[in-house]
């Protein structure tokens, strides 16, 4: 998991209400029609809307490539820019409250599932009550298994 310290308009290809025209693939990629409502829009609206339908095929495209490229990225590594740069816009112009300038950001992994007792061979000794190894829950968060890492890296 990665932790962190839709387009409207866009349609398939076609429609189902008028005869004589097929619908797109669902994996085709979405295409913006002239004289859409998709063209007015300015960048950070686009990308708000995006976010909105999470099932679009151009939002499935891009979480699938950002998927992939936060694989190929180390287990700890500082985000350069903003995710989503539309909310960052929508709270640094906020009336009420203050953008905050000087924050650092990590992205972090953290391996899914329970806790293993780190024993050599699963070999453990004393009273059978104490001889879990594998359905043992850790009784932190993943939230702050996450934070602390990046703390221990940002101090450096």
């Amino acid at each position: 998991m990665e932790y962190f310290v839709s387009l409207r308009s866009v349609q398939r290809t076609g429609s189902h209400k008028r005869p004589g025209v097929q619908l797109g693939h669902r994996n085709q990629a979405s295409r913006i029609r002239p004289g859409s409502r998709a063209q007015e829009l300015g960048a950070y609206k686009y990308v708000s809307e995006l976010w909105r339908k999470k099932q679009s095929d151009v939002m499935r495209f891009l979480q699938r490539v950002r998927c992939w490229e936060y694989r190929q990225h180390p287990s700890i590594v500082r985000v350069t820019h903003p995710t989503r740069p539309d909310k960052v816009a929508a709270w640094a112009t906020r009336p009420s409250s203050e953008f905050f300038q000087g924050y650092v950001i990590y992205r972090v992994r953290v391996r899914r599932g329970g806790r293993k007792r780190p024993v050599p061979k699963g070999i453990v000794y004393g009273k059978p009550t104490n001889q879990g190894v594998t359905q043992l829950k850790f009784q932190r968060s993943k939230r702050s298994v996450a934070e602390e890492r990046a703390g221990r890296i940002g101090r450096s």
